[in-house]
């Protein structure tokens, strides 16, 4: 009986090193996320010494030259039980699997199966430890389709699942250099063969095979126009214990034995785009160690983008290999899952009587994407994400069903089932408000501080040039007739009358239109547009209330559905768009306490995935993106004093994504927080005023000095000094390499700033002309012509403004355009694909608001 295509939900398992407990010896900490968000943490106790782990390998592994053409091991399922459970017991103590228990009846509940994935990459020593024998009386976790066990490395930049029209492609290597014990090249290939003839007759799978097993020949069949979508490796490999680093025996030239690394193999591999497996069915001889020699190989391979590796943490026998190939491959051909298809294939290995060598294969995940391969013609299709499916149309069963989206409690990466992927269709209010019990009082210096974010990451180009008030504080609007759906909003009695129209045209230009209201207020720069086009809203605050609520935006069908939850609550973090169009959001406040959490919203999967923690917790810091997967966190508020104020910090830090790992670099000469960040185009980042302390209402600690940070020598050096102290501020790059700096706090009467600096790399500071309103805490966007657009904010009389001002690069000049419909403050901004701008949330003052505004800029 074909088994179904499930849906999964994942919980994460992550273990670290605590460093070293009362007795000395190495101290642990294990810490679960569960699908619904819900988290604990305990102490990890390594139940097994170094002899212990050992004796288990021997009795499981044998060397690979006696295990070919052996078909008799006496399987020692007793013994993988009772370290299967004390393995369990040790990863799952009573906080923590109660988190698993309960996620596992919510999966069962929905017919989901439960991904167990376990992060090991703080505690790497662990990785020999064979967690595939994880064993919860009385079944082994692997064994089972629905709770799959893989090892992730948190890596958020896995590729889309690929599509693929029959046949699936394989390309297989047999290496057997000479010095190392031979292999039978033939036999070894018919193996493979026998167990994918079947497959290869039905047209679904094509396997070749490298002419040598030498690096060139890789090179050269990589190169061909062909494409590959699995590779699968039969040789040898060993393991480096002093460089903790393993390698695989491919042959040379004139067949000497070239150790190859993970780094060479995947430097040969990288520019195979369909390549979305790679298996490696290789040992170290006659092995008598636990510590696992492709984690090494696997680590880089994942690093450099491909998603999945399997490896063989034992040896395994010939029916065993036939087994696995024969079940894991058909299983990868319908679409399934690789967790699903590898849990399969485990099945298989047990039912041939090979019993314990089901926990052989390991497999290694770069993060959340399970599915590779999107199989076409017929074939049973992998199953999309929940981000790529369309939302449900006005009008639809589902759509009337009622006036709440109930959100889908597993941040997974798999599709959620078409009677649970209901629209969100909350009605909006008159002024899209939504109202909590508990409200910072109106006008709270405190709360505006709060909501403030520095500006990094703002990166607008505009054209270099002095910058004029123009004289036309309106403009004439054009209107182009076409067709749309979401409704105009109400004219604004200070904006410019001639473009308030009651047409719903979504081409017509100056009209401010809604799309249906978020289910909560949100407050910050939460409002992106992903590469797949699709809009993400995160809720990074809601009337100063923490939250982890996310929403998908169709603007196309103008509807919203909620997104998966955040990994951790948090309020006004810092944002930072990564390389491959993913989000890194760090920091922020909890409680009134700094936080150091970090997570990532995978471009690839739509889905939250948490990330290494800072190593100091900060909010309102800045964070730039330096490029090659490195991002700088500086400064930030630290300490939320007695006295009521707050202490900022001048400590640096530099995330590498690519390792995962944060590391401290060197220190600004002044602390600061609520500061601006700009790279400029030498590769160094000018950071720009903010806040030294602050203590109630006063301004005394706001900073008009500036300073640089040269990544190459991981040091900062004077920059000058602005005009006027300023935080809270906006930065852009001019495309002539200088630093435009504008608005922000300069005093402490809580009003915006009209003051405008230029910052020249050659020459230093010099004041330009002011622009036309003071602003603090609005939003920049550069629209696709190339114009700058500053919405809302706080005025110079302290208020939230509805004021939009354009300025033109062509004629210098600054026009106000049609108003927001409400005056609101550090709204959420995006320009589309399109050119047309999303707005979403901002605060009036004391309410954070949950409308979404879309709005067509008028033409030149």
């Amino acid at each position: 009986m074909t088994e179904p295509l499930l849906k999964y939900d994942e919980l994460k398992l992550r273990i670290e090193d605590a460093g070293r407990d009362s007795a000395g010896r190495p101290a642990y900490r294990v810490a679960v996320l569960a699908p619904d968000g819900s988290s604990e943490s305990d102490t990890f106790t390594n139940p097994f010494s170094d002899a212990e782990l050992d004796q288990f390998v021997s009795k499981v592994n044998r060397p690979r030259a006696a295990s070919r053409g052996h078909r008799g091991r006496t399987a020692n399922m007793e013994e993988a039980r009772k370290l299967g459970g004390s393995l369990f017991n040790a990863a799952f103590p009573p906080k923590i699997c109660a988190v698993y228990a309960a996620a596992r009846k919510v999966a069962e509940s929905r017919n989901r199966g439960l991904r167990v994935a376990i992060c090991l990459t703080g505690a790497s020593e662990l990785m020999g430890h064979p967690w595939e024998y994880l064993y919860e009386d009385p079944d082994f976790l692997s064994q089972s389709i629905r709770t799959p066990v893989v090892r992730s490395l948190d890596l958020p930049t896995a590729p889309h699942a690929y599509q693929v029209t029959p046949p699936l492609r394989i390309l297989g290597i047999v290496s057997s250099p000479y010095g190392l014990p031979e292999l039978n090249v033939g036999a070894e290939k018919k193996k493979l063969e026998d167990a994918l003839d079947g497959l290869a007759t039905a047209g679904k799978v094509e396997l070749s095979w490298l002419p040598r097993a030498t690096l060139e020949d890789l090179e050269a069949y990589i190169s061909a126009p062909d494409e590959v979508h699995v590779l699968h490796f039969i040789g040898h490999g060993q393991f480096d214990k002093k460089t903790g680093q393993g390698s695989l025996a491919f042959e040379g030239r004139d067949r000497p034995i070239r150790m190859v690394t993970g780094d060479d193999l995947s430097s040969m591999l990288v520019d195979e785009r369909s390549l979305r497996l790679v298996v490696l069915n290789a040992c170290e001889g006659a092995r008598t160690s636990h510590a696992d020699p492709f984690s090494g190989v696997a680590t880089s391979i994942l690093q450099r983008g491909i998603p999945a590796v399997i490896g063989m943490q034992f040896e395994i026998t010939d029916k065993a290999a036939v087994c696995f190939a024969d079940r894991f491959y058909t299983a990868l051909a319908r679409g399934l899952p690789i967790d699903a298809a590898l849990a399969q294939s485990r099945r298989a290995i047990f039912a041939a009587g090979r019993e314990t060598e089901f926990g052989t294969p390991v497999l290694f995940l770069r993060g959340k994407t399970t599915t590779l391969f999107r199989i076409a013609s017929g074939k049973p299709p992998a199953l999309p994400q929940p981000w790529e499916t369309p939302l449900e149309k006005p009008g639809s069963e589902a759509g009337a069903a009622g006036p709440t989206l109930a959100r889908d409690a597993n941040p997974s990466g798999e599709q959620p089932s078409q009677a649970s992927a209901k629209p969100d269709t909350h009605p909006e209010t008159d002024i899209g408000q939504v109202r909590r019990d508990e409200v910072t009082p109106p006008g709270s210096r405190l709360r505006k501080r709060l909501y403030a974010t520095a500006a990094a990451g703002l990166v607008v180009v505009i054209a270099a040039g002095a910058l004029v008030i123009a004289n036309n504080r309106g403009a004439s609007l054009s209107e182009s007739p076409t067709t749309a759906s979401p409704t105009p909003l109400a004219p604004s009695a200070s904006g410019p009358s001639s473009v308030l129209t009651n047409a719903l045209i979504t081409g017509s230009t100056g009209v401010w239109q809604s799309l249906p209201s978020l289910s909560e207020g949100v407050v910050g720069d939460t409002t992106f547009q992903m590469p797949n086009g699709r809009v993400v809203v995160f809720s990074s605050d809601t009337n100063g209330v923490p939250s982890r609520s996310s929403w998908w935006v169709d603007v196309a069908s103008a509807r919203t559905q909620a997104g998966p939850q955040m990994a951790f609550p948090q309020r006004i973090p810092c944002v930072t768009r990564m390389d491959d169009g993913s989000l890194l959001v760090a920091g922020g406040w909890l409680e009134a306490t700094p936080l150091s959490s970090v997570e990532i919203l995978s471009a690839t999967t739509g889905q939250w995935i948490p990330a290494t923690p800072m190593e100091t917790p900060r909010s309102q810091a800045v964070m730039v993106n330096l490029g090659s997967g490195r991002f700088l966190a500086a400064g930030g508020w630290i300490a939320h004093n007695s006295d009521g104020g707050w202490t900022a910090t001048s400590t640096a830090e530099i995330y590498d994504s690519n390792r995962g790992t944060w590391s401290y670099t060197g220190s600004m000469a002044t602390p600061r927080a609520l500061a601006s960040a700009t790279r400029l185009k030498d590769g160094r980042v000018l950071v720009a005023g903010g806040d030294q302390r602050w203590v109630g209402s006063s301004d005394e600690f706001v900073l008009a000095s500036a300073e640089l940070f040269d990544p190459k020598s991981g040091t900062w050096s004077p920059a000058g000094r602005m005009s006027s102290a300023r935080s809270a501020h906006f930065a852009a790059l001019l495309p002539n390499g200088q630093v435009l700096v504008l608005g922000g706090w300069s005093d402490g009467r809580e009003r915006g700033s009209a003051t405008v600096d230029v910052y020249d790399p050659a020459s230093g500071w010099w004041r330009t002309s002011d622009m036309p309103d003071g602003r603090a805490q609005g939003r920049i966007v550069t629209l696709s012509d190339g114009r700058l657009m500053v919405v809302g904010g706080l005025d110079a009389t302290g208020s939230p403004t509805s004021a939009v001002e354009i300025f033109d690069p062509a004629t210098s000049a600054w026009t106000l355009t049609t108003t927001l419909p409400a005056a609101v403050y550090w709204p959420g901004a995006v320009v589309l694909k399109d050119g047309r701008v999303l707005v979403a949330g901002g605060s009036t003052g004391n309410l954070a608001t949950a409308r979404l505004l879309l709005f067509n800029p008028p033409p030149r």
